[in-house]
């Protein structure tokens, strides 16, 4: 994710936290966007040290969120 690798870290790990409730999410720069990618694929390494980030790595699989399309 790009705003991991520019420092934006706020909208890096909102846009976690949203990618995560969304089924099939992907980040195309990256391919996907799954917990067991987040701990250990390089590309989250400057979000290691955020305390945000590190909930969101050691809280259970979030629920993801469908929209009722009719």
């Amino acid at each position: 994710m790009s705003f991991a690798r520019t420092g934006e870290t706020d909208r890096a790990i909102s846009e976690i936290e949203r990618l995560l409730t969304t089924p099939f999410a992907v980040d195309y720069a990256d391919d996907s966007i799954t917990l067991p990618d987040l701990r250990t694929r390089w590309e989250w390494d400057p979000l290691r040290n955020d305390r945000r980030f590190q909930k969101v790595l050691a809280d259970p699989e979030p629920k993801t969120i469908r929209n009722n399309v009719q």
